[in-house]
């Protein structure tokens, strides 16, 4: 999110926020693709209940709601280019070798630094002619695919790649944006044109914080049983949470320098503290629910906070 300095906000031909259309070549590991995905090529694994599994029926799903889901990945270029539409980065993670595979109408191939190849994969260099036919709902399946709830999806390459739900590399989406940041290029464009960066981090559960009591007694003859996985889950999550602190952090010092104002780049954090399951289908009392929520004075304090810091006048040069 751009906030409007003295040349406005993200817009305007020549930014490193447009992508770069068309692919230019394949990428050095793209020898071992057969031909570009589609819906039915992503849904090879999984569960199949009669003829359509339930990854599939997602898809089909968006052509009957309608929407943006329907449109093409590049179709929504124009708007982002022009500076009315958010931009998006996808980001599934590979199974076979964990890394975030980006998906977006942003150039991502060249903003991963040499030293940073290995670790994530730009998805329309390894399938260059996919840009005109792959769809966002595809996109949205693949970064959304919980193996037991909906089946992972599959990549047409030799040997096929299995693709699961983002947020087993990072739930919350802020590796993504902040590596995009981090890049001299767009360093070097939001400074020219911005007098501020607000990240807006929206999370669907609560930070984790410590039990109001302790365990039952029959808990606790289990936790043999329960703490080594109870462990792993806490390790997964806390790892994100500093991961993300941590590199957000370095960031905002380098923007802060830079431009001269420690504000510069900034986040605002919104949690929905509910108990919603958040799952496909949600009941009426749960959506009362969290509009209750969103009514909350924390959720309006934070919205408080971020318009200042946006009404603001830019620092004096």
């Amino acid at each position: 999110l751009g906030q409007p300095g003295r040349r406005g906000a993200l817009r305007g031909h020549g930014s490193p926020f447009g992508g770069r259309g068309d692919g230019h070549g394949d990428h050095p590991r793209a020898a071992h693709g057969r031909a570009e995905p589609s819906a039915t090529d992503e849904a090879r694994g999984g569960l199949e209940v009669g003829a359509v599994e339930r990854g599939e029926a997602r898809e089909r799903e968006a052509d009957v709601c309608g929407g943006t889901g329907r449109q093409h990945v590049r179709g929504t270029a124009a708007g982002e280019r022009a500076g009315w539409r958010p931009s998006l980065i996808f980001s599934p993670m590979l199974v076979e070798t964990g890394q975030p595979l980006l998906i977006s109408n942003l150039d991502m191939a060249e903003t991963i630094d040499a030293a940073e190849n290995d670790e994530t994969v730009a998805f329309f260099e390894w399938f260059p002619a996919a840009r005109k036919t792959f769809k966002i709902k595809t996109a949205v399946r693949m970064n959304a695919s919980f193996p037991y709830v909906s089946p992972s999806t599959a990549l047409p390459t030799e040997p096929y790649l299995r693709v699961v739900d983002a947020g087993y590399y990072d739930n919350y989406g802020i590796d993504a944006a902040v590596a995009y940041l981090s890049r001299e290029p767009i360093q070097k464009w939001l400074l020219e044109n911005c007098s501020g960066v607000g990240l807006l981090e929206i999370r669907a559960f609560p930070s984790p914080g410590l039990p109001e009591a302790g365990p039952k007694p029959w808990s606790r003859a289990l936790q043999w049983l329960t703490t080594p996985m109870q462990a792993i889950f806490a390790a997964r999550s806390s790892t994100m949470t500093f991961r993300n602190r941590q590199s957000f952090g370095r960031q905002r010092q380098i923007f802060g320098a830079l431009s001269r104002d420690p504000d510069f780049l900034r986040q605002f954090r919104f949690e929905v503290n509910s108990q919603t399951s958040l799952s496909w289908y949600m009941p009426k009392e749960e959506l009362d629910e969290m509009r209750t929520v969103l009514e909350s004075h924390e959720i309006s304090s934070r919205l408080a906070e971020l318009r200042h810091w946006w009404q603001a006048p830019p620092p004096a040069p």
